[in-house]
């Protein structure tokens, strides 16, 4: 990155991944489920654990 351009806001960040993570579930599955995946949901919880710093954990998880 060369000293005029700016680093990406933290929306812009979340954003981009989200796009991105939209688009790999749209190719696996049309947005529904795959293997028993809520691909918004896991969207949802990507985004929360990059502005959180902390893994999203259900009770199954722990």
């Amino acid at each position: 990155m060369s000293a005029s351009t700016s680093a990406p806001s933290q929306e812009q960040i979340e954003t981009a991944v989200e796009q991105t993570l939209v688009g790999w579930g749209a190719e696996l599955d049309a947005g529904q489920k795959f293997w028993w995946m809520d691909w918004n949901r896991m969207i949802r919880d990507a985004i929360t654990a990059m502005r959180t710093g902390e893994p999203v954990l259900y009770d199954d998880d722990e």
